[in-house]
C-alpha cells in the first residue's frame, strides 16, 4: 500500500470524524451554547495555560473577558465529541447554590482543636528554624539562601501529619513501618503528592506496566488509603493510639474530626466513609501549597500579640486570604447535576449595558463548574485594584466588610474543604512566627530586576491537579542581625 494511500485513508476518516462531531454538536446544541474546547478532566488543567488561547472560554487566563464578551455570568457550553453538557459560572450566587446543595450538585467519582494545631504548628516551627539558625550562624554574612516553596511545603506536610494525625516527622525521619505495609505513613503522603499528577493522567491498564514511577505511585496511594481506612475505624472505636510513638492515647484533630461527623445530627451533612477518605486525600493534596512592608506590619503585629496572636491576628490572615485570592490552590471546583434546576445568574441588558439578576437553567447530567479565579479578579467584588497584592482589602472597618461570599477557596455548603480551619490556623501561625523572627529579601540576581519582574518571578506558578508555584529561593536574615531586636 502507497503511503498516499494511508494519506487518503486517514484524510477520509478525520473528516469523518469531524463530519460526526459537527451533528453531535448541532443536535445537541440550544440556543446560547458555546463549544468547548476541551472537556472536563485533569487533561484540562494541565494544559489551560496554553489551550485554550487567552481570552477563549476557558482558558486560565481569559478571567471574566469571555463572560463580559457573552453578557452573561454563566456561559452553556457543549462538548462535541459526546454532546455532554457543562456550565461554566462566574457568578457569586450561582457558587454559592451549587456548593449548598450537597445532593443537586454531587462530585462525580473547635477552640481545642485550634490550640493542638497551634502548638504543634509552633513546634514543627521552631525545630526546622533551629537548622536554620546553626547554617546561618555559620555564615560570614549571617545570612542563608533557601528553596522557600519546597521549604514550606516540607514544613506545611509536617504539620499536617503531626497535629492532624498525630505523627510526627523531621528531616530525618518519615515514621515507622507498620506490619503489612511496605511504606511507612510518611513515606506514602511524600510519594502521593510528588506522583499525584502521574495518578491523575495514568489510565488503570498502565499501572501493569514495569515502570518504576508508576509502581510507587499505585503503591503509596494503596497504602495510603489503607492508612487513613484503618485511622477512621480507630477513631470511631475511641481506640485511637498515638502514631508519633505506636503507645498511648491521643486526640489528633482527624480523630475529633471522625467523632463529630458521626455525631452530625443531620443525615444529609453527615459524609460517608469514602467522602471522608476522599476529603483527606484533598486535605493533603492541597494543603502543601517582596513587599517589604508587608513583611514589617505582619511583623509588628506579631510582636504586639504573640503569644495570644491566634485569637487577635487581623493582618496575617489577610495576608493569607489576599494570597489565597490571587493564587488559588484550586482555581476551579465542579459538580455534576442531579436534577433539571435553575440557577440565579447576572445578564447585561443589551439596551442599557447594566447587569441585571437573571436565571440559568441546567439539565440534569451537565457538569457546573466554579471559576475561581475570575470571581477573585472582578472588580465589582474586590475594587478596580483587583489584580494587585492588596491585604488590606479583607480587613473590615466602620464603612467596609469585605465580601465573604465572593472568596470560597474551600468550596463552601456541606462540602466544604475539610482542612479550611486547620488550613487558616497553620498558615496564620507560620506566618507571624516566620516573620516575627525572619526578614525575606530577594537574591542577588532578582534584586536587580525591575519591581514588575520581580512580582513575575517570585509569584511564577503552573496549573495541573492544583496550582503549584515556582523554585522561588530567597535570602532569610534574622531579624536581630538587622537591629529589630532579639526575638
Amino acid at each position: 500500500m502507497s503511503s498516499l494511500s494511508v494519506l487518503s485513508g486517514l484524510v477520509i476518516v478525520c473528516l469523518g470524524y469531524g463530519a460526526l462531531v459537527m451533528y453531535r454538536y448541532l443536535t445537541c446544541r440550544r440556543p446560547g451554547d458555546r463549544i468547548m474546547y476541551v472537556p472536563e478532566s485533569t487533561l484540562a488543567m494541565v494544559v489551560s495555560p496554553i489551550w485554550p488561547p487567552k481570552n477563549w472560554i476557558g482558558s486560565v487566563g481569559s478571567h471574566f473577558i469571555p463572560f463580559s464578551r457573552d453578557g452573561q455570568t454563566i456561559i452553556p457550553l457543549v462538548w462535541a465529541p459526546t454532546g455532554e453538557r457543562y456550565y461554566q459560572i462566574a457568578d457569586v450566587s450561582a457558587a454559592k447554590a451549587v456548593f449548598e446543595d450537597r445532593h443537586g450538585f454531587v462530585k462525580r467519582s473547635e477552640d481545642s482543636n485550634n490550640a493542638l494545631l497551634w502548638v504543634e504548628t509552633v513546634t514543627t516551627l521552631n525545630e526546622w528554624f533551629s537548622e536554620w539558625d546553626f547554617a546561618i550562624a555559620r555564615e560570614p554574612k549571617r545570612q542563608k539562601a533557601v528553596n522557600i516553596t519546597t521549604e514550606l511545603r516540607d514544613i506545611t506536610l509536617f504539620v499536617i501529619a503531626s497535629a492532624g494525625f498525630g505523627m510526627h516527622f523531621s528531616h530525618g525521619s518519615m515514621g515507622f513501618h507498620k506490619p503489612g505495609y511496605k511504606m511507612s505513613f510518611g513515606e506514602s503522603l511524600v510519594i502521593a503528592i510528588e506522583t499525584m499528577l502521574v495518578k491523575a493522567m495514568a489510565p488503570r491498564w498502565m499501572y501493569v506496566l514495569p515502570i518504576k514511577a508508576l509502581t510507587n505511585c499505585d503503591m503509596a496511594y494503596t497504602e495510603l488509603k489503607q492508612y487513613i481506612v484503618e485511622m477512621i475505624a480507630e477513631a470511631r472505636a475511641g481506640n485511637a493510639v498515638d502514631r508519633r510513638q505506636g503507645g498511648e492515647a491521643t486526640a489528633d484533630l482527624f480523630q475529633r474530626l471522625v467523632v463529630a461527623n458521626d455525631e452530625e445530627s443531620d443525615a444529609k451533612a453527615r459524609l460517608s466513609d469514602e467522602e471522608t477518605v476522599a476529603n483527606i486525600y484533598t486535605f493533603f493534596l492541597a494543603g502543601h501549597g517582596n513587599h517589604l512592608e508587608i513583611q514589617d506590619k505582619v511583623h509588628e503585629e506579631a510582636k504586639l500579640l504573640w503569644p495570644s496572636f491566634l485569637d487577635d491576628s487581623v493582618y496575617s490572615l489577610a495576608v493569607f486570604r489576599e494570597t489565597l485570592r490571587l493564587f488559588p490552590a484550586e482555581p476551579t471546583s465542579s459538580r455534576y447535576a442531579t436534577v433539571d434546576t435553575t440557577m440565579p445568574c447576572s445578564a447585561r441588558n443589551p439596551k442599557t449595558g447594566e447587569w441585571e439578576p437573571s436565571v440559568a437553567y441546567i439539565t440534569r447530567g451537565a457538569g457546573c463548574t466554579d471559576l475561581a479565579h475570575v470571581q477573585y479578579l472582578k472588580a465589582m467584588y474586590w475594587g478596580e485594584d483587583c489584580d494587585v497584592f492588596r491585604p488590606e482589602r479583607f480587613i473590615d472597618t466602620a464603612e467596609y466588610r469585605w465580601p465573604r461570599d465572593a472568596w470560597l477557596p474551600f468550596t463552601g455548603g456541606p462540602h466544604v474543604c475539610l482542612g479550611q480551619r486547620f488550613a487558616m490556623i497553620e498558615s496564620a501561625c507560620i506566618i507571624a512566627r516566620f516573620m516575627r523572627k525572619y526578614c525575606i529579601r530577594p537574591t542577588p540576581e532578582v534584586a536587580r530586576m525591575p519591581k514588575q519582574e520581580q512580582w513575575a518571578r517570585l509569584t511564577k506558578w503552573t496549573q495541573g491537579v492544583t496550582s503549584t508555584p515556582g523554585r522561588v529561593d530567597l535570602i532569610i536574615e534574622p531579624r536581630d542581625v538587622m537591629g529589630d531586636g532579639k526575638l
